[in-house]
């Protein structure tokens, strides 16, 4: 068997072994038993390790539906909704977003996934409902699996109201009865826990500036194959770090999908400053998710995102014709926003999306083996160099 094998092999035991967890909502038993997971793999390796705790809250056991008329559909909260949005029915008769009217239930339309999170026009839509009396806001977000597809939430404050994610099919289903007064039932099912979330931190000293690499650890329900590939390239990365003389910061954040929390307090508080980092690497969502292209017959994007410092030396790499090559700057997707928007000026990270991304059909089938171990194998090279 090939070193290539090898490393195949091994990325898909840690992404198994992720996956095997259950469900990674930040504050939850699964993150928990994540980070203790991930925090003896460093330890074996050798790296410092601890356990960094912070408040959050979360949703034990979210779930709902959505009833009108002859439809009866799955409904998922978005988050965060009202203090009391949760464990309650709310009815009303239905009305469009182009029509609100007092105590309905209001039903917009589909929005697009060009990035996983809630959008200025998701908030506005939301304050418009709530603004003339609405009682909870239904939408979906487009998908190639037709599946409910949760958004990341940016903001620290909780939704105006109860806002609704069902499937877009049955979303373009209840859109034609706004005009026939149908009465809906909205009823989420969950418990609002105040929690904590937990950021795992690897160190190891050495001579000369630090390596810091990153990965999130937290997503929406199961996130095998937005979340797995990083952990585990995350991991192999350390294993071939872990004789290096230079120091190395390992970095893995909690609640990713609720404003990022967890790189923020590691940025302020657990990393070396920009001056003292010869390289961060983060290892962001959806790595080598491009298996099911054929299935849904959609490419799965592929993004680099490099500074000015490492654009030549990542771009040799990375095969240049199977990613989307964007210059560092603090709209990058995702977390690497946080990290370049803090001053790290030699960065390179890695992101992606695929059919199944944020829906309950992520459990690792997107990843392609072949694809995420050529790339452990240049992120190994990247790393010494």
């Amino acid at each position: 068997m090939g070193y290539a094998s090898s490393r195949a092999l091994s990325l898909f035991d840690d992404i198994k072994t992720f996956a095997g967890f259950g469900e990674h909502r930040s504050g939850t038993c699964t993150e928990q038993l994540t980070a203790q997971w991930i925090k003896a793999r460093l330890e074996a390796l050798g790296f410092f390790s601890s356990l960094v705790s912070f408040p959050v809250r979360t949703i034990l056991d979210p779930s709902g539906s959505l009833s009108v008329g002859h439809i009866h559909t799955a409904a998922f909260p978005q988050w965060k909704p009202p203090s009391d949005g949760l464990r309650k029915l709310i009815q009303g008769r239905i009305s469009s977003s182009d029509a609100i009217r007092p105590n309905t239930i209001v039903v917009a339309g589909t929005s697009s996934p060009t990035i996983a999170y809630w959008t200025d026009k998701q908030q506005a839509d939301a304050q418009a409902a709530y603004a003339v009396g609405a009682r909870a806001l239904v939408i979906a977000v487009d998908n190639p699996a037709d599946e409910i597809f949760v958004c990341n939430q940016s903001s620290a404050n909780d939704l105006p109201l109860p806002v609704g994610i069902i499937r877009p099919s049955a979303l373009e289903q209840i859109s034609k009865l706004t005009d026939q007064f149908h009465v809906a039932t909205l009823e989420f099912r969950g418990k609002p826990e105040e929690t904590y979330g937990l950021n795992v931190i690897g160190y190891k000293k050495g001579l000369g500036d630090t390596i810091v690499v990153s990965t999130p650890l937290t997503g929406w329900f199961h996130c095998a194959a937005e979340r797995g590939p990083g952990i585990s390239l995350l991991l192999e990365v350390a294993r071939d770090l872990a004789s290096s003389t230079r120091p190395v910061c390992l970095v893995m954040t909690g609640a990713h999908e609720l404003g990022h929390l967890g790189m923020k307090l590691a940025l302020a508080d657990n990393v070396p400053p920009p001056n003292k980092t010869s390289l961060w690497l983060h290892l962001g969502a959806s790595i080598a998710a491009s298996a099911l292209d054929n299935k849904y017959g959609t490419p799965s994007p592929q993004i680099l995102i490099a500074s000015k410092s490492m654009r030549a030396k990542a771009m040799n790499l990375f095969e240049g014709d199977q990613w989307v090559q964007l210059l560092a700057g603090p709209n990058a997707y995702g977390e690497a926003g946080d990290i370049i928007s803090s001053g790290y000026t030699n960065f390179v990270g890695l992101t992606g999306m695929f059919p199944t991304f944020h829906t309950a059909l992520d459990c690792g089938e997107a990843v392609d083996l072949d694809r995420l171990s050529n790339i452990g194998e240049a992120l190994a090279t990247l790393t010494k160099s």
